[in-house]
């Protein structure tokens, strides 16, 4: 089985069709998700919705009944996007997106950040390939945060660019000694110079031209990274479940715990900008 056949992709609700969905279904016969921070959730949220931030969904997912309809929301639709598809590819049988997110829901008149996750190898490569994959995604998206941070418009901004950059670069390193105690030299991980994926199978230039308008606020960025982050933990527990031998499984495993950890990170940063 590859990679492609592991993703499912979830279907899109905007404002209005949720409403009319809500408004012909009764309490109890769909779940209504929040996946944004708690202050977000305390400040406004759509009434009847439970929140499970999502950095903590891939640990609390049993926490939601999977044999009903589920409606995932977010401030703006990035998150819910990836929360969407993390829950549809673990079995849920009926998924949607509320585009736009809370906003939307309001009346508000919102674009939602564009998802660039492209579905790539095949999921029976071996520990050393899936090394390499893993070093070139830290290593795209560290650049790209450090690009931006050069470009950012006000000093605050950039400070938080680069610390995600930071993450990246440290992440970097955990997975070249993950790959060692593996048996894979560092030697073997040179990335290919002419690949342009990073952190959870994103085309770099394609994700900043399209997604230019959430670059200029931290809360925007925040968005995008959140998603970048989370595809890259669905990603990596994905390819935990399709390996076979236990020294790629277990390689994964290790590098989605360190994506559990950014993404925890920026959630308590995306706090605090609320």
């Amino acid at each position: 089985m590859g990679i492609k056949e592991l993703f499912r992709s979830a279907a899109a609700m905007n404002g209005p069709q949720a409403r009319e969905y809500m408004a012909g279904h009764g309490s109890g016969t769909f779940t209504l998700l929040d996946v944004r921070q708690p202050k977000e959730y305390q400040d406004a949220h759509i009434p009847g919705a439970r929140l499970i931030p999502l950095p903590q969904l891939s640990d609390r997912m049993a926490e939601l009944p999977d044999d009903r309809p589920t409606i995932v929301y977010c401030a703006i639709g990035g998150r819910s996007e990836v929360a969407a598809r993390f829950l549809s590819s673990r079995g849920f049988q009926e998924v949607y997106n509320l585009t736009g997110g809370i906003k939307a829901w309001r009346g508000e008149t919102v674009a939602s950040p564009v998802d660039k996750h492209l579905p790539f190898l095949a999921a029976h490569e071996g520990v050393e390939r899936l090394a390499r994959l893993a070093r070139q995604m830290e290593s795209g998206l560290g650049r790209l945060y450090a690009d931006l941070a050069a470009r950012a418009p006000d000093a605050d901004l950039a400070a938080l660019l680069t610390e995600l950059a930071g993450f990246e670069a440290a992440h970097e390193r955990s997975v070249i000694e993950l790959a060692a105690r593996a048996g894979v030299p560092e030697s073997a991980l040179e990335a290919d110079a002419q690949a342009r994926v990073i952190e959870g199978g994103f085309d770099p230039e394609a994700f900043v031209s399209d997604n230019a308008a959430q670059l200029g606020s931290r809360r925007g960025i925040l968005e995008l990274a959140m998603m970048a982050e989370a595809h890259a933990l669905d990603l990596y527990l994905l390819f935990a479940q399709a390996v076979t031998d236990e020294a790629s499984r277990d390689l994964l495993h290790a590098v989605a715990d360190e994506e559990r950890t950014h993404l925890a990170r920026l959630g308590g940063l995306m706090e605090r900008t609320a």
